[in-house]
């Protein structure tokens, strides 16, 4: 059982009773300054019991261990802040100190945090002070930050996994980052910098409050036509400027631009995209679902007009809200029919498949232009024409343009039905209307079923969730246990989900197609993971990784464990690729990959609110005695056709705000923790457990 439930509700009386008294002695322990270790205080205690107490005990001794008053002092000096006269004996904590500075102004809440953290990630950068984080990706964290000298404040990407040290890679690098330093266009950020320090290449850009329009598009849906037509009209001027100055970007994509409040668009990373991905001349850049086919066919041989074509596949986005599958011909006007022919013609131009056939950026936005002026005055219309003209494009090209031959009229969509619901027939009804398979494998070893929308209660009922929260002692447990309070939910598109966790054997490919090998965020340098000891409780340390747990068998059918989030996002991309666009792979949303759980199940569990249930379902601290996960798919499914999604491996899925939580449970865990709402908030870099794929698609 996870801290995510207080595991109370499945106690007797008198179990309870024995956690209680325990946890209250280990609290003493702590409280007098000294370092119990959890184990010895697990007693004879059982099954749920022993869960339960595990959980209490290892929050508490988070609580208690955490660095001293000095140690926090030292952290400060390293980090360039404080001043040589704090006297950090003066306070009783490391708590109570970081309390005082930030009251006074010298620290930010968000930098308290990372100093008193177990693990703290470096706030200054040579000279740049990290203030504060503003949103992280699968490429690295975007902090807000201050160059200490010049005082300006500057959006400061830390990339993933940087390395450096080699004469090659300097020299390109330093190449890269003059290129972009000397754009200055009011639909470009403007680039500052860019270094390596302490371990991470970072980019240092001008500090632009607003939203990017993929968040835009996921939070207020797809854009009206001219406000769409109007952004990416914005880009296209900032990139013509770019392509003008001798720099391309490489990797345009819907989070690339940033709208500001004002409603302008600019676009982020000009001419430091191959920075961010760590690549030189003839290395892949780009993003799956955005690339040139010539990004992955010749790298080195990329011009502007790869630009053009991200640019027209962002333009699908914004106005249907995903990415258009890349082996068919893009048609806006059958998903919208509101999009006008000349732009709908303009779109299926910009993403051709031979870079001759499209048009420049100047090209692009003189069209543009002529598509969005208002058309009540022939004249005007004839102006349009003309500039159209006067950029080498036919005059008739839009009214002439032969039509795409007729499609046959969509099939009627079922009712979005709401859960309750026979999970089977409702997937079967989906599959058939939308005539695509229940089942897929897109991929040897990928298996994935067929999720239709529909709308849930999401969390947990007030009855029993009220009751635990008022019982619990612990305020993080009893917070995470509010964070799952019921509210209306629902998936709005058709997906598929993998029928299991990703298995070591399919992980293995992905790691041997990257060249050097792949390291996951446990193997690289500082790296932690998780590694069963022979009395089958596992312990966090540095070594174990998704190859070798200790004790716990590993082999082809196990899923792949001690994987941060951007490891399972970075496999994402590389099925993404492998595809060739067929589908899209991502990791599932919390939304989905609860209301997949349940399959049409209000109740706690797939199996209803009866735990009695869960045996045949799920690998959990009552079907598991050694505390080893076990190969996929041996349980039985629930109602969708997905297997382990209680117990076995916890899955990582997820957030609107870039993170990351954890979902299912794990084989520690008792039948509380391994409900359907069972949640439990993580760190990307945190190698807490496995993941299972999903697949976007576009329906025929």
């Amino acid at each position: 059982m996870t801290a995510d439930d207080s595991g109370f509700a499945a106690l007797p009386l008198d179990a309870v009773l024995r956690v209680n008294a325990r946890c209250d002695a280990f609290e003493a322990e702590c409280r007098a300054g000294r370092r119990p270790r959890a184990d010895d205080f697990l007693g004879d205690a059982t099954g749920v019991e022993r869960d339960t107490l595990f959980v209490h005990l290892a929050d508490i001794q988070a609580e208690y261990h955490e660095p001293t008053a000095e140690e926090f002092a030292r952290r400060l000096a390293a980090e360039g802040l404080g001043s040589a006269d704090l006297d950090p004996t003066a306070f009783p904590s490391a708590a109570a100190l970081a309390d005082d500075l930030v009251t006074s102004g010298v620290l930010t809440t968000y930098q308290s945090h990372v100093l008193r953290a177990a693990r703290p990630h470096p706030l200054a950068l040579d000279d740049y002070l990290i203030l504060d984080r503003v949103a992280a990706g699968g490429m690295g964290t975007v902090f807000r930050a201050v160059h200490r000298r010049m005082k300006r404040a500057v959006a400061l990407k830390v990339v993933a996994d940087g390395r450096g040290g080699e004469a090659e890679r300097g020299r390109w690098f330093q190449q890269e980052v003059e290129a972009a330093g000397r754009l200055a266009h009011p639909n470009v950020v403007t680039a500052y910098d860019a270094g390596e320090a302490r371990g991470v290449a970072y980019l240092a850009s001008e500090f632009v409050d607003g939203t990017d329009l993929r968040r835009w598009v996921i939070e207020n849906g797809p854009l009206a036509v001219a406000d769409a037509v109007k952004a990416v009209r914005d880009a296209a001027a900032g990139l013509a400027y770019a392509h003008g100055c001798g720099v391309v970007h490489r990797d345009v994509k819907p989070s690339n631009l940033i709208r500001t409040p004002d409603g302008v668009i600019r676009v982020l990373d000009v001419g430091l995209a191959r920075l961010a991905h760590h690549a030189a001349d003839a290395a892949v850049v780009g993003t799956p679902g955005y690339m040139a086919p010539e990004q992955v066919a010749d790298p080195a041989a990329v011009d502007a007009r790869a630009d053009v074509y991200a640019l027209g596949r962002t333009l699908a986005f914004l106005l249907v809200g995903r990415t258009p599958p890349d082996d068919t011909p893009l048609s806006l006007r059958a998903v919208r029919p509101d999009v006008p022919r000349a732009l709908d013609a303009l779109a299926r131009r910009m993403t051709r498949v031979r870079p001759a056939d499209r048009p420049s950026m100047a090209e692009l936005t003189a069209a543009l232009d002529a598509i969005s002026r208002p058309r009540r005055l022939h004249r005007w219309v004839a102006a349009a024409v003309a500039v159209i003209a006067a950029v080498g494009l036919a005059v008739a090209y839009y009214p002439s343009a032969p039509e795409p031959p007729p499609q046959p009229p969509p099939r009627p969509r079922p009712v979005v039905r709401a859960i309750p619901f026979d999970a089977a027939a409702y997937q079967t009804e989906w599959a058939s209307a939308l005539d695509m398979p229940v089942e897929i494998e897109p991929v040897p070893g990928l298996k994935a079923r067929l999720i239709p929308p529909g709308r849930f209660v999401m969390g947990t009922p007030a009855d029993p969730l009220d009751k635990w929260v008022a019982t619990e002692q612990n305020p993080t447990v009893r917070e995470k246990l509010q964070s799952e309070a019921a509210r209306p939910a629902e998936v709005a598109a058709p997906f598929y989900l993998a029928t299991t966790e990703t298995t070591v054997g399919l992980f293995k490919q992905f790691v041997a197609s990257h060249n050097p090998p792949y390291k996951t965020t446990a193997e690289r340098p500082g790296g932690v993971g998780y590694r069963l000891k022979a009395d089958g409780h596992w312990v966090v340390e540095p070594g174990p990784t998704w190859q070798q747990a200790g004790e716990q068998p590993i082999t082809d059918a196990h899923p792949a464990g001690n994987l941060g989030r951007d490891d399972c996002a970075d496999f994402c991309r590389w099925v993404t690729i492998r595809l060739g666009g067929r589908y899209s792979a991502r990791l599932p949303t919390e939304v989905e990959w609860e209301y997949a759980c349940r399959a049409g199940e209000p109740g706690l569990w797939a199996c209803g609110s009866n735990a009695a249930g869960l045996g045949p379902l799920a690998w959990y601290a009552d079907t598991v005695g050694d505390g080893a996960f076990r190969p996929v798919g041996l349980k039985a499914a629930n109602r969708f056709g997905l297997f382990d999604v209680h117990g076995n491996l916890e899955e990582w899925c997820a957030t609107p705000d870039g993170g990351g939580v954890m979902r299912g449970g794990h084989i520690r865990c008792g039948a509380g923790a391994v409900r359907c709402a069972a949640r439990s908030p993580a760190r990307p870099i945190d190698p807490r457990g496995g993941f299972r794929v999903a697949l976007d698609f576009t329906p025929r």
